[in-house]
């Protein structure tokens, strides 16, 4: 594209000649390519008021300036010819409202330079000069928003009336120069327009997150409803409610209660919920003061979990629940050292509550063992699982007394180690 432009500038360079003799000559220096020779005469030139409004004198300055912008040699200019090309050219189309020359050649010198610029801005980038991508992309967002209102094209070339990627590339290069009040600009051009593309979700991610970190509800809570409109199966939005309720427990527990409700069939929410619980419950020393109410709820929540998806690590979770209370109970018969009439009848009734907890585990445990017996490979945690699962169910039929069962688990446990 960008060689496509030149060609038709140099075409166009020579194909027109001027009414002023100074101009013809400014024209004949550009065309033998002796840029610093025509940036002198075309500055002289519009210092006279009379010449300033000439259009033909502006359209120049854009082809010389722009060409300036090119060439190593004029990289100390004290300003930004690219930057002064395109000035140049808008003036060129206020005062020449015909644009004949401008027409001829599609605007050419002004789609020149917006390429310009996104090259110079993919150089930098590239070249970790971050700062420098960005001010060249902010660059060809100017240019380029001012050649989609005039409604030029070239050939079939048209700039998009919003150039997502642009803001992409924008908001790429402030992240990276440390500029996070721009980047947050641009990542909110994407999500104002509720645009959504593969890895698009981090965009929204980003915005709520700095927005939280400022402390701004206001603009927090808009981008987060945003964000579940465009993303609404990201398991972000639930983590980062579940976040504020911060390390309260019985908050957390009620925030996520309000989140399962909201969504009931969020397998991951809901195995979440159940991890949570289990760790409150279970992990440490002593119980805690609510051990029953979180008890009760946790094979629940475990049930709704595994209608949603009966995965290994749901079922797993269930066994450790129960064997977490096995535990308990086996803690509790042995203490017992009695022989009397109520020692022997505790033991007893412990017993049976123990069978019923064994009796509970097994579907889960089968279950576990079905899905990742002939599986290969097993990938992760799926053989610690399977291994696990395996010696539950050994452990099972031991208890019932059947060697036949036993066997099987036995032979089974041999071959996975």
């Amino acid at each position: 594209m960008q060689k496509t432009i030149l060609a038709g500038l140099l075409i166009a360079l020579f194909s027109l000649t001027a009414g002023a003799q100074d101009l013809s000559e400014i024209r004949d220096l550009a065309g033998k390519n002796q840029w610093d020779k025509a940036k002198d005469g075309i500055d002289k030139f519009l210092t006279s008021e009379k010449n300033a409004k000439k259009g033909e004198a502006w359209y120049l300055k854009a082809v010389i300036y722009n060409s300036l912008a090119k060439d190593a040699k004029f990289s100390s200019l004290p300003t930004d010819p690219r930057m002064d090309a395109f000035a140049a050219y808008k003036k060129y189309l206020e005062i020449d409202k015909d644009a004949f020359e401008g027409k001829l050649n599609q605007h050419a010198t002004l789609f020149d330079v917006a390429f310009g610029y996104l090259q110079r801005a993919s150089e930098t980038f590239n070249g970790k000069k971050f700062e420098d991508a960005l001010a060249a992309f902010r660059n060809a967002e100017v240019v380029e928003e001012y050649i989609v209102k005039k409604g030029f094209q070239y050939g079939d070339f048209l700039f998009p009336v919003y150039d997502t990627q642009l803001y992409l590339n924008v908001a790429a290069s402030a992240v990276n120069a440390k500029k996070e009040d721009i980047a947050l600009e641009y990542y909110q051009k994407i999500a104002d327009k509720k645009i959504k593309s593969q890895g698009y979700e981090e965009i929204y991610r980003y915005i709520v997150d700095k927005y939280q970190d400022k402390g701004n509800k206001e603009m927090t809570d808009k981008y987060m409803a945003i964000g579940k409109e465009v993303y609404p199966n990201d398991p972000y939005w639930n983590d980062l409610e579940l976040k504020s309720a911060g390390d309260d427990v019985k908050k957390k527990f009620a925030k996520y209660d309000e989140l399962l409700a909201k969504n009931p069939t969020d397998y991951t929410l809901h195995y979440n919920y159940m991890v949570e619980m289990f760790n409150y419950a279970f992990v440490g020393d002593k119980r805690p003061e609510d051990f029953a109410a979180v008890d009760a709820k946790m094979p629940e929540v475990g049930k709704k979990t595994l209608a949603i998806n009966s995965t290994p690590e749901a079922n797993m979770l269930m066994c450790r629940y129960h064997f977490a209370h096995i535990n308990d109970l086996l803690d509790a018969y042995n203490a017992i050292k009695g022989v009397k009439p109520d020692d022997v009848k505790k033991k007893n009734d412990l017993n049976v509550t123990i069978n019923k907890r064994y009796d509970e585990v097994l579907p889960f445990a089968q279950s576990i063992y079905d899905m990742l017996e002939s599986k290969t490979p097993l990938k992760g945690g799926e053989k610690g699982n399977l291994k696990l699962a395996t010696s539950m169910l050994l452990e099972y039929w031991d208890r019932k007394g059947d060697k036949a069962k036993m066997k099987i688990y036995q032979d089974k446990l041999k071959s996975t180690e």
